[in-house]
């Protein structure tokens, strides 16, 4: 027999009694607390469904508010970035006559990080812009300003010939056949590619095309070509395998200016083009990251967006500023020569220098891209005080790719645009503020 079963056996039931009273006591005690809440819930619930609406009520209450709350927060975020891209963009197009104090510092350093188009990556390479770089600060750069001193005699000379060529039917035809291409050149490489051309007539000669040197292939629908000292590249809308090239060419190139041209579907919706930026944020296309900064619509007519590249291979950053004209339908001429006097007068904003090549693409790179690239290279001139000799210029252009001015038409709005631009030149020169004679056009 053990020893707790011999001593004292009464205290131990006696010991197992009072336990047994304590938790019946606490039961005892909390019943009323238990009931109480008991019948809170079942009023509560009673309440409820017999007014039911006061559930929607708190529940549609909650939801405003916490709609409300986070629908204030986007705005204000929306706000904030909206008002920086106009801030940016009214910067980077203030009026280039004036006389304003430039700061060149971060102009500079774009300049030599765009002029280093070389894969070298040696200690003696100039420095660029980090990725950290202030971006207010790089969009805030006044633009190059146009020279008020013109070469008036040049103008007026100008301004006769595109008179002359407006009135006389003879002399526009005598520049239309004398400018034809005097062969087509067939291009062999471009014949090797053809699944990376968007068709196979609007394609780059041997002779000026641009060769990639750090891609998979040196391959690109792009032709360059040089008139004095300023520099263009004509070239397609990027396929969907060819965006990387695309990039890879503006990098190389040291371009900091495309002029799109085409709108990305047709009159009917049709999609006619790849969008090669982001919607927002950022693509990653190669060794390249492409952020989209800002995108501004100016109008009707155009969007300018401001993207930033980033290329991983070589540690380096650009900004690129994307002008993209919306309404010109292929194969015709703009509505208005205003309309893209205006587009052309932002495009040279953007410019931070003319020995940079300016890329002009179009759906095909054919006739939308040569008559702007005709007007543009025309009036750097003018502006520049070089001498112009149009019938050589035309040549130039039509010469350099199949297809860069296709029609009659497009050259008759070439001329008439550059006659209003010219004009207004001259009018400004000589304070004339008279109202311009109205002039025979019968081309």
């Amino acid at each position: 027999m053990s020893i707790l079963s011999t001593r004292n056996p009464g205290l131990v039931v006696g010991d197992q009694i009072s336990s047994a009273s304590v938790q019946t006591e606490k039961i005892s005690s909390q019943e009323p607390a238990m009931k109480k809440r008991s019948v809170y819930f079942d009023k509560s619930a009673d309440l409820f469904k017999k007014q039911p609406f006061k559930l929607v009520l708190l529940v549609t209450g909650t939801l405003f508010l916490a709609l409300s709350v986070f629908g204030s927060v986007l705005y204000v975020r929306q706000r904030r970035k909206r008002k920086a891209s106009e801030e940016s963009l009214d910067k980077l197009f203030t009026d280039p006559y004036k006389p304003d104090i430039v700061d060149n510092t971060n102009d500079e350093k774009i300049t030599i990080a765009l002029a280093s188009d070389s894969p070298k990556n040696s200690p003696e390479e100039p420095p660029v812009i980090s990725w950290e770089a202030d971006l207010e600060n790089i969009m805030s750069n006044s633009p190059p300003r146009v020279s008020r001193d013109l070469d008036l005699d040049g103008c007026k000379s100008l301004l006769k010939n595109c008179e002359n060529l407006m009135s006389d039917k003879a002399s526009f035809d005598s520049l239309w056949t004398g400018t034809k291409p005097k062969n087509d050149k067939l291009s062999a490489i471009a014949n090797l590619n053809k699944s990376y051309n968007q068709d196979q007539v609007s394609v780059p000669y041997d002779l000026n095309r641009v060769v990639l040197k750090n891609s998979t292939r040196d391959y690109i629908n792009a032709t360059k070509f040089k008139t004095d000292d300023l520099s263009y590249i004509i070239t397609q809308n990027p396929l969907k395998d060819t965006v990387n090239d695309f990039w890879n060419m503006v990098w190389q190139e040291g371009a900091n200016v495309i002029v799109m041209l085409s709108p990305l579907e047709d009159n009917k919706g049709k999609p006619k083009s790849k969008a090669y930026w982001p919607d927002e944020g950022m693509i990653k296309v190669d060794n390249m990251e492409i952020h989209l900064v800002s995108e501004h619509i100016w109008n009707d007519n155009f969007v300018i967006r401001s993207l930033y590249l980033k290329n991983l291979k070589f540690g380096k950053t650009r900004t690129v500023n994307q002008l993209h004209y919306l309404t010109w339908a292929k194969d015709s001429v703009p509505v208005s020569e205003k309309d893209v006097l205006d587009f052309r007068k932002k495009v040279t904003n953007c410019i931070k220098n003319r020995k940079n090549p300016l890329i002009v693409h179009d759906d095909v790179g054919s006739s939308r891209a040569g008559v702007f690239s005709l007007i543009d290279l025309t009036l750097a001139k003018i502006e520049n005080k070089k001498k112009v000799n149009f019938k050589e210029e035309v040549s130039v252009i039509r010469a350099s790719r199949p297809g860069m001015i296709k029609s009659k038409e497009q050259l008759q709005f070439v001329i008439k645009a550059l006659d209003t631009k010219i004009s207004g030149y001259v009018n400004k020169a000589e304070g004339d503020k008279s109202p311009s004679k109205k002039k025979k056009i019968i081309i």
